[in-house]
């Protein structure tokens, strides 16, 4: 299966107006979709198959980490 590289990100929070981390992983693609930042030193290669339709790590395949608010 072809692999992607995937990104924790930056984007803005309109609720507390400030930028916010996300907790999740996405696609380059993604990440520009939601006008994010990627944060580089936080690439992780994966499978195709672990991306879900709008190009995010499908969270059962994130281990320990916390939810978080989606952007």
């Amino acid at each position: 299966m072809p692999k992607l590289a995937v990104y924790r990100f930056i984007v803005w929070d309109k609720q507390t107006g400030e930028s916010v981390e996300s907790l999740r992983f996405a696609t380059l693609k993604a990440i520009n979709l939601h006008a994010g930042r990627n944060i580089e030193n936080s690439r992780r290669i994966v499978d195709d198959s672990e991306i879900d339709a709008k190009g995010f790590l499908k969270i059962t395949k994130i281990i320990g980490a916390a939810p978080s608010r989606r952007p």
